[in-house]
C-alpha cells in the first residue's frame, strides 16, 4: 500500500506529474505499471492490475497462548 500512498503524492502534489525515478521508489507497482516521464494516465488495465495484486494479498493471524 506503500506504493499507492507515492501515486496519490504523485497526482495530488505534483499535479499528476512523474519525474524521472520515480518507478525506482516503488516496490510492487513499478512491476504492473509502467511510469514513463511526463503525465501520469491510470488506464483500466491498469487498476485491474492492481485490484489483482490487492485480491492475492494474505494475512498471517498467529493465535496468542
Amino acid at each position: 500500500m506503500g506504493d499507492l500512498r507515492r501515486v496519490r503524492h504523485a497526482i495530488v502534489h505534483r499535479g499528476s506529474r512523474i519525474e524521472t525515478g520515480f518507478a525506482s521508489e516503488l516496490e510492487v507497482l513499478s512491476e504492473l505499471w509502467e511510469f514513463p516521464r511526463g503525465e501520469l494516465r491510470l488506464t483500466r488495465d491498469m487498476i485491474h492490475a492492481l485490484m489483482e495484486q490487492i485480491n492475492a494479498l494474505g494475512v498471517d493471524v498467529e493465535a496468542v497462548a
